[in-house]
């Protein structure tokens, strides 16, 4: 498998697993794996096993919107996964049209699979 270079950071935006099985942490392995370095912004907190979805609860906007800020303009590219709310997917689409990352990776997050 070719592996994907950036000499700048890519961004993942989604939900903190604690479980480590998905959302942010997964991402932050497969980055890492593929030698990137990397920012996150979080859109949701959730309290999960492998085996058992327990809660969730959203970032809240403001927060949010700081954390896509703080990932600075000049990335490699995104990773989106869990959204959470509209408020979230209508921060991200403004991030992205004012910030215009060279590729984007949208992986939707119906549901939990546990």
């Amino acid at each position: 498998m070719k592996k994907f270079r950036s000499p700048l950071p890519v961004l993942a935006i989604g939900g903190l697993d604690p479980s480590g099985q998905a959302g942010l942490f997964a991402d932050a392995r497969v980055f890492e794996d593929l030698g990137l370095s990397y920012r996150v912004a979080a859109t949701a907190i959730t309290a999960q096993s492998e085996k058992k979805f327990l809660a969730w609860k959203p970032v809240e906007l403001e927060l949010f919107r700081a954390q896509l800020e703080a990932a600075g303009p000049k990335l490699g590219g995104v990773k989106i996964g869990m959204l959470g709310t509209p408020g979230h997917v209508r921060a991200v689409l403004s991030w992205l049209k004012k910030n215009r990352p060279p590729w984007v990776v949208w992986d939707p997050v119906w549901r939990s699979s546990t």
